[in-house]
């Protein structure tokens, strides 16, 4: 009997809690996808001195300005504290809002 991909995946016990800890990781972490249903903006930065252009996302509520890198893994809040956690990104966003 041949076994699928997952199957194969889990079949160890390292190899389950690696997969475990990947999809953890994954669903914890913020993606463009994430940014886009918190309700950023994707805005473009175009060529500057040579330099390629770029997507980013961006969300400005109250005043207070929530700018992505480039790739959409990170958020700074008005250039100054840096979020990884979509968890965290998410409750500031809804806190945020409660205040406008």
């Amino acid at each position: 009997m041949e076994r699928d991909e997952t199957e194969y995946l889990t079949s160890s016990k390292a190899n389950k809690e690696s997969l475990e800890k990947a999809i953890k990781e994954f669903e914890t972490n913020i993606t463009p996808n994430g940014l886009i249903a918190l309700g950023f903006d994707e805005n473009y930065q175009p060529t500057e001195g040579g330099e390629a252009g770029f997507v980013y996302w961006d969300l400005n509520i109250i005043g207070i300005n929530i700018l992505s890198n480039e790739h959409g893994t990170e958020v700074e809040i008005n250039d100054h504290k840096t979020i990884r956690s979509v968890d965290k990104l998410t409750r500031i966003v809804e806190a945020l809002r409660e205040l406008e």
